[in-house]
């Protein structure tokens, strides 16, 4: 699900699509329905909360992550809502798709025990007995991660909680951003079959860490793109960073039948896990991000008015924003000498539905 935060408010962002074939039958705004990268669908009933489940494993998940459970159906909310109405004759559509993520697995099953290595006195029966139940209560059976344990090895700041680490943390993000943000932009771009030269846009997104100069320059010299390609770098979005990414992209591309822009979101979060806090069950928060969170990178090519040699796997049907009140601390998130510091407030799951 796309949630992040915004202004100390947390929204509820979501977009619609609709397999390109499809389309002209999933026009009525109470009838359409939301089709997932694996070609399941599900009828929206009328004020049904769109949940865009269908990008989880392909755009905005970046968690590297398998789910061990079947999405599960939203229910109704009463939520102030502003709908922006992409339907018209020629919808932005998703053109290509790729993803990326490290060739390292962690089974979770062993993660809870495999992450508290090197934490010395911390690393109590009741930290491992709390890992092993948000392991299993997470729904994943796995994920893939950049960096393990080693990254703590040498580096007496990067093994004590609160010690000043964020140098070192960013040096362990940029190479291996640029590498996943790279491959998957790759993928994307020989998913989508056409020629790169033709890409206009290029919207980039990460909130575990920041290079200078940053990824989207550094993929515009990666992947030979045109030095005139128009160019944004957002950082600290968050979990909804690939919705507002194809948002954004379906945007754009409404202006001009020729635009194609290519849209990469990247995380490493490995590389901003933290040590635990001699505090214990105290300060969890950052224990638990470490444990949902895994790395990987997604990318995705949208334009409208497709080619002969183009073929449509998505049409942006809509989009809207949420704003759910007094979700000040529900999630967070902050750039610390020690490194991001993140907060999941355990009710977020009740909360949105």
């Amino acid at each position: 699900m796309a949630l992040c935060f915004d202004n100390g408010r947390c929204p509820w962002l979501s977009c619609s699509l609709v397999e390109a074939g499809s389309a002209g039958e999933a026009s009525s705004l109470n009838g359409i329905s939301a089709v997932s990268a694996h070609g399941n669908s599900k009828s929206l009933q009328p004020d049904e909360d769109v949940t865009c489940l269908l990008q989880a494993d392909a755009l905005a998940g970046i968690k590297g992550a398998t789910s061990a459970y079947p999405k599960s159906k939203r229910s109704n909310r009463s939520v102030a809502r502003v709908p922006v109405s992409l339907n018209c004759k020629s919808p932005s559509c998703v053109l290509g798709t790729g993803t990326a993520t490290p060739d390292r697995v962690f089974p979770m099953s062993d993660f809870a025990r495999d992450i508290l290595h090197g934490f010395g006195e911390n690393d109590t029966p009741a930290v491992r007995e709390f890992s092993a139940r948000v392991c299993k209560g997470s729904g994943i059976f796995k994920k893939n991660m950049a960096h393990g344990r080693e990254m703590y090895h040498g580096d007496p700041n990067m093994q004590t909680f609160g010690a000043p680490s964020l140098d070192k943390r960013m040096d362990l993000f940029a190479p291996e951003a640029i590498k996943f943000g790279t491959l998957s932009a790759e993928l994307a771009i020989s998913n989508w079959g056409g020629d790169k030269s033709k890409i206009t846009h290029l919207i980039t997104y990460s909130t575990s860490g920041m290079t200078s100069p940053a990824l989207d320059m550094q993929l515009i010299k990666a992947l030979g793109l045109r030095q005139t390609v128009k160019h944004f770098w957002v950082s600290l979005m968050g979990c909804h960073a690939g919705l507002i990414g194809i948002r954004t992209a379906a945007e754009i591309a409404q202006a001009d039948a020729a635009f194609r822009v290519l849209v990469v979101c990247v995380e490493i979060n490995s590389a901003q896990a933290q040590p635990l806090n001699p505090a214990g069950l105290q300060d969890l928060n950052n224990h638990v991000v470490s444990i949902i969170f895994g790395d990987g990178a997604a990318g995705v090519i949208v334009g409208t008015q497709p080619t002969e040699h183009e073929t449509p796997i998505f049409q942006v049907d809509r989009c809207f924003t949420s704003y759910i009140p007094d979700t000040d601390h529900h999630i967070t998130a902050k750039l610390s000498q020690s490194g991001l510091k993140a907060t999941l407030n355990k009710n977020v799951p009740s909360v949105v539905g």
